[in-house]
């Protein structure tokens, strides 16, 4: 998807780009090109804990984390 300097309006005139305009070091160059995704992501988590204390000063401590991240898009 390119980023151009100017951008054409409908009537046939073009005006200054809004991702460029205003910055000097950029005056000579003609377009940006970039990449765009299409895609979806889900992601399903939980993280939990317990903690059990016995007589006598023993303590028993236990985590557990679960996630899960799907997605239908590839590439980067």
């Amino acid at each position: 998807m390119p980023f151009f300097q100017r951008q054409l309006n409908p009537d046939g005139t073009t005006t200054p780009s809004p991702y460029l305009s205003g910055n000097p070091q950029l005056a000579n160059i003609a377009q940006i090109s970039g990449t765009a995704t299409n895609g979806n992501q889900q992601y399903h988590g939980l993280q939990t804990s317990f903690r059990k204390t016995f007589s006598g000063g023993l303590e028993l401590l236990g985590n557990y984390t679960f996630s899960k991240g799907m997605s239908d898009a590839i590439g980067y």
